[in-house]
C-alpha cells in the first residue's frame, strides 16, 4: 500500500545471467531494484541468492528452482520483474517463467562505451533481443518499454515500474472475472459480437440470462416485498422521477431487484444488458437509470449486450 492509500502490486524479482559475462553485476541488480521498489511503495519477493552458483538464474536447473519458488509463493505476487544485468541465458528464463501466470516486465542494463572489456561488458542489448524472442516463441507474455536498455537509477525506470504496476492490476483483475450477458445480442448491432471461447482462454467467464426468465422473475415480486420497497427508495434518492418516468419507476425497480440478485448469485463483476427494444415494447421502460447507477457503484454496465465493452470498462476501472 502506498502513502496515497492506493494498493500497490507485489513483485517477484528475477535476475538473469550468463557465465560468459562478469557475475559482479548480479549483486548490483539485487541491491538497486529493491531500493527503487521501496521508494515507490511496492513490496517484493527475492529469490534466495544461495540457491544458485552466482545468485542469478542461468541454467535450466536454475530456472526450475525459480519456478518451484514461484509455486511456493503463489498468490503473494502479482508480477515478475526480470532484470538482465548482463546477457541472460534464455534457457533459465524460459524454465523459470513459462508457468509464471502473471505479467512479466523486462529491464536490461546498458553497456558503457569505456567498459566493454571481458571484465566489464554486459551485452544486455543483445540479451534483450534474445530473451524476448524466446519468450515470444514459447508464447509467454511480457512487457518491454522504451528505451531498449535502462539504468535502474534513472528516473524513467520508476516510471516504467509504475506503468507495469498498472499492467499487473488490469491483467490480474481480468483473470477469473465474470461478466453477465442479459438477453441475446440485438441482430441490428453486429459490432457487439464476442468470442466466448477467446474470453475463456483469457480467464473470463460469460454468464448468459434469457430476458423471458428475467421478466418472469420480475412478475414474482410483490409490492409488499421489503427488497422491492427498498429499491424504490434507492432509485428515488438516486434520480428525479417526473411525469412518465414516475409511472415507470415500479417496473424499473423490479428489474433492478432481479439484476441485483443475479449479480450476487453468480458473483458478476460487470453486466451487458439488452435494453432495446423489448423493454420499451413490453415493459414500457428504459433501463438507463439502472445502468448509470451500476456504473457509479463500480459494477460497469454496458448497453445492448456489448460484453466486450463491459470488460473494457471493468479493465479501465
Amino acid at each position: 500500500m502506498s502513502a496515497t492509500g492506493v494498493e500497490k502490486t507485489t513483485f517477484a524479482l528475477f535476475v538473469g545471467t550468463r557465465t560468459f559475462f562478469p557475475p559482479k553485476y548480479i549483486e548490483q541488480a539485487r541491491t538497486e531494484i529493491p531500493q527503487v521498489l521501496k521508494e515507490l511503495g511496492n513490496d517484493y519477493l527475492e529469490f534466495p541468492a544461495d540457491r544458485t552458483k552466482t545468485g542469478g538464474i542461468e541454467t535450466t536447473a536454475d530456472g526450475e528452482k525459480y519456478a518451484r519458488w514461484l509455486d511456493d509463493n503463489r498468490g503473494k505476487f502479482g508480477g515478475v520483474i526480470l532484470s538482465q544485468p548482463n546477457f541472460a541465458d534464455e534457457r533459465g528464463v524460459v524454465a523459470a517463467l513459462k508457468k509464471a501466470g502473471v505479467p512479466i516486465y523486462i529491464q536490461t542494463y546498458p553497456d558503457k562505451i569505456d567498459k566493454m572489456g571481458p571484465e566489464d561488458r554486459r551485452d544486455g542489448f543483445c540479451g534483450m533481443i534474445s530473451i524476448t524472442d524466446n519468450l515470444w516463441k514459447f508464447k509467454i507474455p511480457f512487457t518491454i518499454l522504451a528505451p531498449h536498455t535502462i539504468e535502474v537509477t534513472e528516473p524513467r525506470f520508476k516510471d516504467q515500474v509504475q506503468f507495469f504496476d498498472s499492467v499487473c492490476k488490469v491483467a490480474n483483475g481480468l483473470d477469473g472475472m465474470r461478466v453477465g450477458a442479459v438477453g441475446a445480442r440485438t441482430s441490428a448491432f453486429k459490432t457487439v459480437r464476442i468470442d466466448e471461447d477467446a474470453l475463456e482462454a483469457h480467464g473470463i467467464s460469460m454468464e448468459t440470462y434469457d430476458l423471458f426468465k428475467i421478466y418472469n422473475r420480475m412478475e414474482q415480486i410483490k409490492d409488499s416485498d421489503p427488497i422491492y420497497k427498498a429499491r424504490i427508495e434507492d432509485l428515488k434518492n438516486y434520480s428525479v422521477w417526473p411525469g412518465a418516468s414516475e409511472k415507470a419507476l415500479p417496473t424499473i425497480a423490479k428489474l433492478g431487484v432481479i439484476l441485483d440478485q443475479i449479480i450476487e448469485e453468480d458473483s458478476l463483476q460487470t453486466l451487458a444488458l439488452r435494453c432495446w427494444d423489448e423493454m420499451q415494447q413490453y415493459l414500457n421502460i428504459s433501463p438507463c437509470v439502472l445502468m448509470s447507477q451500476y456504473n457509479e457503484r463500480g459494477k460497469p454496465a454496458a448497453c445492448e449486450v456489448d460484453v466486450g465493452n463491459a470488460i473494457t470498462m471493468y479493465a479501465l476501472m
